[in-house]
């Protein structure tokens, strides 16, 4: 930035012809929130940019004393105020947004799991009946079906179907007499 650039207070008051005093603007600069245009502070001495004593200015232009009141001015505080809420909005879409694409992964890879675990519970039955039928298959000729009766013999049909009961006696199949 050159001179020109940067304003003092006093030709920052004339260039508003003396309408704004150097104490208004030192009063501004104090006020909580600033009310004036941006100031740099270099040492002890205060220097308004031109840029923002311009951006001041045009902030500050009205065509009709109806445009003005104190309720429809905005401040630098309540202008930024706006813009950080309209952030806010746009990163709370976006968190949200955000939320939903890991609970759709998280219900995907839900619904995977399952799949996988229902077919790994699938061939281990298949295995389990395949060794089951094995051990049915490969059992001693000792080992009969157990003995059972089929029913009341009638008058035209067969006499009792006996069959040999198998008792299991610590995990072995045995013979048992009747």
């Amino acid at each position: 930035m050159n001179a020109r650039t940067l304003l003092t207070p006093q030709e920052v008051s004339g260039r508003w012809e003396g309408r704004i005093s150097t104490k208004t603007l030192a009063n501004w600069r104090s006020s909580e929130p600033p009310k004036g245009p941006s100031y740099k502070k270099l040492g002890s001495r205060i220097f308004y940019p031109l840029d923002k004593v311009i951006e001041f200015e045009e902030r500050n232009q009205f065509s009709s004393t109806a445009e003005y009141s104190r309720n429809s001015v905005k401040s630098e505080v309540e202008q930024a105020a706006e813009a950080l809420n309209a952030k806010l909005e746009a990163l709370q879409h976006d968190h949200d947004q955000q939320q939903q694409i890991l609970l759709q992964e998280r219900a995907r890879q839900d619904r995977k799991l399952a799949k996988e675990r229902a077919q790994e519970d699938a061939e281990r039955a298949q295995a389990l009946e395949l060794r089951r039928r094995q051990l049915i298959d490969s059992a001693s000729p000792l080992v009969a079906p157990p003995k059972r009766r089929t029913g009341r013999p009638r008058n035209d049909e067969k006499p009792w179907v006996v069959v040999p009961v198998v008792k299991r006696l610590r995990g072995r199949p045995r013979k048992v007499r009747n």
